[in-house]
């Protein structure tokens, strides 16, 4: 300084406190019996550091096995119950340290929500087949939009369907075979069983040029294909 003062320093000690963190909540609606996904990284400041997730309110187990955390992206299942549609979880989720914040916890809840409703309809509510028909697809209307529709016989016997619902005559209809029946010259037609499980009798045929003829009460709901059986694999099924 002017005037020859000493020069001389005082120092002093400044203590920066961290910082309470503003309460953090949030909410999502998700479909019963479908997976939660939520990314808690929009909240989370620099340094984070997470605690497990808990679920303190989880009535009638919404969340029956819980949740997890991987990363900073918390995940659980709901159950697939209807009676909790409406209902809600809450998950807790402590972030125990940063860089510039106290402790704090982020509250997050979970609302059950109800399956998309789907009217599943067939294009023909029903269809005449003969048997040797070739494969076809009755048309599904009404399924969700990114739903994943299964497809099952209800008897293979008769009919068989695939993962694409197309489906395949398979043969005789189980309660018609004591009213069915074909015969054909010994000399001209011969078989060989290859299944013989009920409702699923398979014979091998080797023609000999003689037709096949169906006889029975119920015979005129039935045809047998014109050609060398072994044209369409050999096996005539159900009979």
């Amino acid at each position: 300084m002017d005037g020859g003062e000493e020069y001389t320093s005082q120092p002093f000690q400044l203590t920066v406190n961290k910082a309470e963190h503003a309460a953090v909540t949030d909410q999502i609606s998700v479909k019963r019996g479908n997976k939660m996904e939520y990314d808690l990284a929009p909240f989370l400041p620099e340094g984070y550091k997470l605690g497990p997730p808990s679920a303190p309110m989880n009535p009638d187990g919404i969340l029956p096995n819980g949740v997890t955390r991987t990363g900073t992206v918390v995940t659980g299942t709901l159950a697939n119950d209807s009676k909790n549609v409406g209902n809600y979880a809450i998950i807790l989720v402590s972030v125990v340290e940063t860089k510039n914040y106290k402790h704090f916890d982020i509250e997050l809840t979970v609302y059950m929500t109800d399956k998309t409703p789907q009217n599943l309809a067939f294009q023909a509510g029903a269809l005449d087949k003969t048997y040797g028909d070739g494969a076809f697809v009755n048309p599904l209307t009404g399924a969700a939009e990114g739903s994943a529709v299964t497809y099952t016989s209800s008897d293979p016997s008769v009919a068989v369907v695939d993962n694409d619902g197309s489906l395949q005559v398979s043969g005789i209809l189980e309660g018609d075979q004591a009213q069915v029946s074909f015969t054909c010259p010994a000399d001209r037609l011969t078989g060989v069983y290859v299944s013989t499980e009920p409702g699923g009798t398979k014979v091998a045929l080797s023609w000999a040029g003689e037709p096949v003829l169906l006889e029975g009460e119920k015979a005129s709901y039935y045809t047998l294909p014109a050609d060398d059986p072994r044209d369409w694999g050999g096996q005539y099924g159900g009979v």
